[in-house]
């Protein structure tokens, strides 16, 4: 069935109806049956107001159960190791209904932007800029976490006292340490964002007419841009323990290597995810209006 209030029907219509106008008024006035319409009237099936908040729900219970986890942990477990145990299990179940809703997102979003030149600028543009803030929040508060996060298998270099490590560890801190004082890194890392972010724009503009191809190629692609990026940085090592003297891309990998919730690279990977989840939601909306 049709679905006048589909951007790409629209445009199919308008395109078939120039020269038949009897025929697109029929094909606007025939009725719509969709299991999205409901008593009040048609919903679009593009994002209703129903969808859209479960849309957004893991996105905000994920940060709220993992940061309890581990503020918790921290203090020793008062409440018990069983509840601390039940707050991982949920964090990491919530993980994957993160994806899952993301994937759920971007599904519509790479449909709205097929052919829709301004809409896909649109979308790149949100998606760099809150994927930019994001990481500027945490290259800000770095001094801070670097030294908080770390554990006995994963370091993260920070100005300060140098920590006893062999001579060749010492000169990557010391190269990482001037990266990140002189901006190195994050112009690196905020240019890595903007080129996920064309990815997934200029795939959903080229290929949205099949979603769900266009939507798997370009998180694809994404996931080997990440991977290639960790893998040519001069400022992470994998050495037996993980050595860290960049900002977010490594933990943000290692984060979805790890698949169920993981300290300290889930706690890193959160900022990334909620301003990824609330981005694509609001392309979504906004393509929900074309």
């Amino acid at each position: 069935m049709l679905d006048i209030d589909d951007p790409h029907c629209r445009r199919r219509l308008d395109e078939r109806g120039r020269g038949d106008p009897r025929g697109l008024q029929r094909l606007r006035t025939r009725p719509i049956r969709s299991r999205d319409t409901l008593a009040k009237g048609f919903v679009s099936p593009n994002l209703s107001a129903r969808h859209s908040v479960r849309a957004l729900l893991p996105f905000g219970l994920l940060p709220l159960v993992w940061f309890s986890h581990v503020f918790l942990s921290r203090l020793g477990d008062p409440l018990g190791q069983h509840f601390d145990l039940a707050l991982w299990l949920l964090a990491s179940c919530l993980k994957l209904a993160q994806l899952a809703s993301l994937l759920w997102l971007l599904h519509r979003v790479h449909r709205a932007l097929f052919a829709h030149r301004a809409l896909a600028v649109w979308a790149f543009a949100t998606w760099a800029l809150t994927g930019m803030l994001a990481l500027s929040l945490l290259a800000l508060t770095r001094h801070w976490w670097a030294e908080q996060l770390a554990t006995s298998s994963t370091k993260f270099f920070f100005a300060g006292t140098a920590p006893p490590l062999p001579p060749d560890i010492l000169k990557l801190r010391e190269a990482a340490l001037r990266a990140l004082s002189s901006g190195g890194v994050f112009a690196c890392e905020a240019a890595l964002f903007g080129l996920l972010a064309g990815i997934q724009a200029t795939t959903a503009f080229y290929l949205g007419r099949r979603p769900k191809l266009s939507m798997f190629m370009a998180c694809m692609s994404c996931e080997v841009a990440l991977a290639g990026y960790v893998a040519w940085s001069p400022w992470f090592l994998s050495d037996y323990d993980f050595f860290h003297g960049d900002i977010v891309a490594s933990p943000l990998l290692l984060d979805q290597v790890a698949v169920v919730a993981s300290d300290p690279y889930t706690t890193l990977a959160i900022p990334v995810y909620l301003a990824l989840g609330v981005s694509t939601w609001l392309i979504a909306q906004r393509a929900a209006r074309y």
